[in-house]
């Protein structure tokens, strides 16, 4: 004997909403290897300081630089960089400016 129509109208619903939740499952596991992936190309530009645009230099330590990955992830170097007194190529960081953590 064939369900009511109710019971039609909920496994509908039941598969359907299945169905979203695969979707949302798979796009979040997309999102998720995107930003791995782009954590791990920022890594290797600033481990190999290629096509860097600015030396960063803290004490007696000095960084090659990307500043477009600088200001898209910190206000305070965006500001530094294309403030009305832009750094150029050199950014120099007193160490009492720096936030030390253990």
């Amino acid at each position: 004997m064939a369900g009511t129509a109710d019971d039609l109208i909920w496994s509908s619903a039941q598969g359907l909403q299945g169905q979203l939740f695969e979707q949302v499952y798979h796009f979040k596991v997309l999102i998720l290897f995107g930003a791995v992936l782009l954590i791990l190309v920022h890594h290797r530009l600033l481990e190999s300081g290629k096509l860097s645009g600015a030396q960063l230099c803290c004490g007696k330590r000095t960084w090659k630089v990307h500043k477009a990955i600088l200001c898209a992830r910190s206000e305070w170097f965006r500001r530094k960089i294309t403030g009305p007194f832009k750094v150029r190529a050199h950014i120099h960081i007193a160490q009492q400016d720096m936030l030390l953590t253990t």
